[in-house]
């Protein structure tokens, strides 16, 4: 009997260390998704990798979950359990190997192919649009509009741990009241910045909102295949 989607998710869980699961749980009642919301935390603290899977599934839709449910993985640090589930299910694992395919300016992910196959793999030109402009460049409305509080938070940390941004312009961002005024501040320093700083917001919003970036590579594909 071929299992289903609730059966792989399940069995991706139920592999998670006790420890890793719980921090499953933690990440994904924190997980924003536009037009979703959280998980409430009392419908996740003592559930099973069954009930979890169960939520996810009615919480996102069947669609939505599964590239939930991959996010939170590589979220956690959980690549080999990523990878597993994205084979199982027959589609790709965004940012496979993550760190270390950006360092090589290469991106995995499912992107659909016009014959069915789910998983693309390309070079730097996967955040590279028709013309040169940077997917960051190209997604600026989407981004800023998208963006969460929580996420946006995750990704400015990362870009003052790498000195992208100095200490005054992240107190600068830090202060603004809405993630859209957050997301525009960035925009406004990005404009000194050069492609490898680009990857580097990329490689940090995969990494922090793995759906969002998912969403729009594939709003992007149907645009070129229609």
């Amino acid at each position: 009997m071929e299992k289903t989607t609730w059966d792989k998710l399940v069995f991706a869980l139920e592999n998670l260390p006790k420890e890793k699961f719980k921090r499953f749980k933690e990440r994904l009642n924190q997980w924003e998704t536009a037009g979703y919301g959280v998980i409430p935390w009392s419908q996740l603290q003592d559930k099973d990798a069954g009930d979890v899977a169960t939520r996810i599934i009615s919480h996102y839709t069947e669609h939505i979950g599964i590239k939930v449910t991959l996010g939170v993985l590589l979220a956690i640090g959980e690549k080999n359990a990523h990878k597993r589930l994205a084979h199982s299910l027959g589609v790709g694992n965004f940012m496979n190997d993550s760190s270390e395919n950006m360092e090589r300016g290469e991106v995995t992910a499912p992107r659909p192919a016009p014959n069915g196959a789910h998983q693309v793999t390309v070079s730097s030109a996967a955040v590279l649009q028709e013309g040169g402009d940077h997917f960051i460049d190209s997604n600026r409305v989407a981004l800023i509009r998208r963006m969460s509080d929580t996420n946006i938070m995750l990704v400015l940390d990362e870009l003052l741990s790498e000195k992208i941004l100095n200490d005054v312009q992240y107190n600068t961002v830090q202060s603004c009241t809405t993630s859209h005024e957050m997301m525009r501040k960035i925009y406004d320093y990005m404009r000194s910045w050069g492609h490898k700083e680009k990857e580097r917001l990329f490689f940090f919003i995969s990494k922090h909102d793995n759906c969002l970036i998912m969403d729009l590579m594939e709003q992007e594909s149907h645009s070129l295949n229609s």
